[in-house]
This record gives C-alpha cells, sequence and structure tokens, in this order.
C-alpha cells in the first residue's frame, strides 16, 4: 500500500514564479461554511460516526473467535490477534485509494485505503479489549494524481496496548505501508475524532473530483464540524468553493487553514492559484517563492512536476524532474518507474528496463510489484523485437 490515500486534500497545481514580497494572510473568519452556495447538500446521507465504526456480525465473530484463548494476561495474545487481522486482509485484499469504506464494509469487502484499514483495526481492538491510539505520521509531502488533479497524501497508524492489572504486557505500532514504518518518520498521537474527520475529508475529495460537489460539500462540512482544526478539510473547501466561483469564500477558507499552519504549503499554493486566477499576480509570486524555495528538496515535488511536462508531450523536461527527484531519493520505487517511463519515451529501451527492475526491487507491495513487472514484461517483448528487426 505504498501509495495509500490516508488523508488528502487536493492541490491545484500552478507554475511557481515570481519576486519575494510578504502578502497579508491574516483574516477574521474562523469558520467559513456556508451551506447557502450548497443548499441540496442538506438532501446528502452522510453516516455517522458510529455508522462509520460498527462491527458486522461477521467481525463480532471475528473477535469473539480470537478472544476464546483468552487474552488477559497472556503477553502474545496481542501478536496474535495482529497476525490474524493481516491474515484477513491479505485474503483477497483489493487496495484502492479511493476504498474509503467503513469499518464492517472494509472488513466484507476486502477492499480498502489504509485510512478504513486502521480504523477497522481500530473497532476490532477495542472490541476485543485492547488499547487503542491513533497517530499520524510526518511524511514528506508526497502527491499521486488521479482525473486531473493532485492529491496530497499523508499518513496514519494504531498502536494497539494489553493491559493487564494496571500494566502494559504488550504494545505494537501496527502499519499498513511497510515502506514508511521502515523509514521511522515522527508521529504524533491524535484523537479519534480527528481521525473520524479525516474519514469524511477523504469522500469530500473523492465527490469533488468527480464533480458532485453537494456530495463534496456534505461531507466537508461534516469534517470540519467534527474537526474545526483540520487544514486539509478548510484547503478541499477552498477548492470547492473556487470551482464553484464563490472566490470571496474560497480565499477565507485557504486563509483558515493559514491560520491554522503558517507553514502550510498546500493551503499557500491553492491560495497562490486563486490570487493567480482573480488578477492578484502580486500576492500569487510571494506565494509561489516561498512555497518553491521550501519544496526544492522533496523528490515528491519534483516527481509530480515531471509528470505534468509528461503529459504534455515534454519528455526531456519530465526526465529533467525524475533525475532530480532521482538525486534526492535513489530507492523511491515511483522515481524509478517514472525515470522507466521517460527513457522508454525517448527510445532508451535498455534504460528503460534498467530502472523498472530497479523499481521491482525496491518496491514493497505487491499492487506494485505486479504493475511493474507487468510494465517491464511489455518492455522486454518490444525489447526483443527490436533487436530483432535490427539483426
Amino acid at each position: 500500500m505504498s501509495r495509500s490515500l490516508f488523508l488528502v486534500f487536493i492541490l491545484l497545481m500552478a507554475g511557481l514564479q515570481g519576486c519575494r514580497v510578504t502578502p497579508d494572510i491574516s483574516t477574521s473568519v474562523t469558520h467559513p461554511v456556508y451551506w447557502q452556495y450548497f443548499p441540496d447538500a442538506r438532501s446528502v446521507d452522510v453516516e455517522s460516526t458510529s455508522q462509520i465504526l460498527a462491527l458486522s456480525p461477521d467481525a463480532e465473530r471475528f473477535v469473539t473467535a480470537l478472544s476464546a484463548t483468552g487474552i488477559a494476561d497472556d503477553s502474545l495474545a496481542l501478536d496474535r490477534f495482529i497476525d490474524a487481522i493481516f491474515h484477513h486482509q491479505q485474503q483477497g485484499l483489493s487496495y484502492h485509494s479511493d476504498a474509503n469504506y467503513s469499518v464492517s464494509e472494509t472488513f466484507r469487502l476486502r477492499e480498502a485505503n489504509c485510512l478504513s484499514l486502521t480504523l477497522m483495526t481500530y473497532a476490532l481492538a477495542t472490541h476485543a479489549g485492547f488499547e487503542a491510539t491513533l497517530s499520524t505520521v510526518e511524511i514528506p509531502e508526497y502527491w499521486s494524481r488521479k482525473e486531473g488533479y493532485s492529491v496530497l497524501n499523508g499518513h496514519i497508524n494504531v498502536t494497539l496496548k494489553q493491559v493487564f492489572n494496571g500494566k502494559v504486557i504488550a504494545s505494537r505500532v501496527v502499519d499498513f505501508d511497510e515502506r514508511i514504518e521502515s523509514q521511522q518518520f515522527p508521529a504524533t498521537e491524535v484523537p479519534l475524532t480527528s481521525v473520524l474527520a479525516m474519514f469524511y475529508n477523504n469522500k469530500a475529495a473523492i465527490g469533488l473530483i468527480s464533480g458532485e460537489l453537494d456530495y463534496a460539500f456534505a461531507y466537508m462540512a461534516k469534517g470540519l464540524e467534527l474537526d474545526p482544526s483540520m487544514r486539509e478539510g478548510w484547503v478541499n473547501l477552498g477548492v470547492l468553493y473556487r470551482l464553484s466561483e464563490h472566490y470571496d469564500a474560497a480565499e477565507q477558507a485557504y486563509l483558515r487553514a493559514v491560520s491554522l499552519d503558517a507553514t502550510d504549503l498546500t493551503a499557500k499554493e491553492n491560495l497562490a492559484v486563486l490570487y493567480r486566477f482573480t488578477g492578484r499576480d502580486l500576492l500569487a509570486s510571494a506565494l509561489e517563492a516561498q512555497v518553491i524555495s521550501q519544496r526544492e528538496s522533496n523528490p515528491y515535488f519534483h516527481l509530480i512536476r515531471g509528470d505534468e511536462a509528461y503529459d504534455s508531450g515534454l519528455y526531456a523536461i519530465a526526465h529533467a524532474h525524475y533525475r532530480r527527484a532521482y538525486r534526492l531519493d535513489r530507492k523511491n520505487h515511483l522515481v524509478l518507474s517514472a525515470l522507466g517511463k521517460s527513457a522508454f519515451s525517448v527510445g532508451k529501451l535498455s534504460d528503460a528496463k534498467v530502472y523498472l527492475e530497479r523499481a521491482i526491487n525496491n518496491a514493497s507491495h505487491e499492487q506494485d510489484i505486479n504493475r511493474y513487472t507487468s510494465k517491464l514484461a511489455a518492455l522486454t517483448s518490444v525489447h526483443n523485437k527490436t533487436l530483432g528487426d535490427f539483426e
């Protein structure tokens, strides 16, 4: 699950350039959620938090079967529980970044993103009698592309503890992305309400991408009601307002995000997009300069810029961006795959083959490995045919 959609907000990329002027980004608006702009959103059936966390009868039987052996003072009980969770989700699990399902749906369908898997684990563990805490992981900014949008991903995991007579006898971190787990990024504990707000935000983002604006607004409003400090929710709301031509409200939402965290690059970049769109070029340039100066050391920034160039047919520019990303992270399978793609686009089949082989070696999840293996097989077929024609 190396490209997990844990918490997500939309980033509309713009050309980054300009002089250094510090704009005034203060605001007195505290909660710019304007239902009057989306009156039909009232009819959207947004599930409650209890519905998200509810266990199905099958899930309850799963926990009961595990608990039958007793967990109170058995120091291996937690390990058995975690093994059972992974065994369950590995039996036919299909990973989809937009599979943002409730606990019962995730357990039944075995189709989920990692936020849903983490919530499922939390719910099963607490029902089994373990203590569970949720944490956000401070990973570098990381984008994926979806239907013309750049989607910025975050990460979350859960820590399970087994307590007996007031003493912790076992503690484990459950993380569904081995690559992130292995890098040991700092993590910050967050309340369940914040994670549920992320769940609503994910569903809002999916609605926004698919053009279901009333649906998106309903879920954004619910998420921000649950956690008004959720910066990514305010950014998404700003994007929604901008797309629906409520520009003043969009600015208020972006400024709300910045007021919560003055270092939020995504909020600033989206605000710069809005400033540029509404003719305030000086303010836009100032924010763009701040953003680009802080993103130069992030390989994912160069990866997304390369993808944009590649999509426009600018293969040499794309390759240059991918090379910059590679210099910052030589073992990133996404970067290696992108280098293979750009090498293939200019006819360097041998180079493309090498990059794909390295992407396979550095990928940790079956879905990525299978995708690269399929590409490599197709490339090898083309390469062999080309050699045959040459001979």
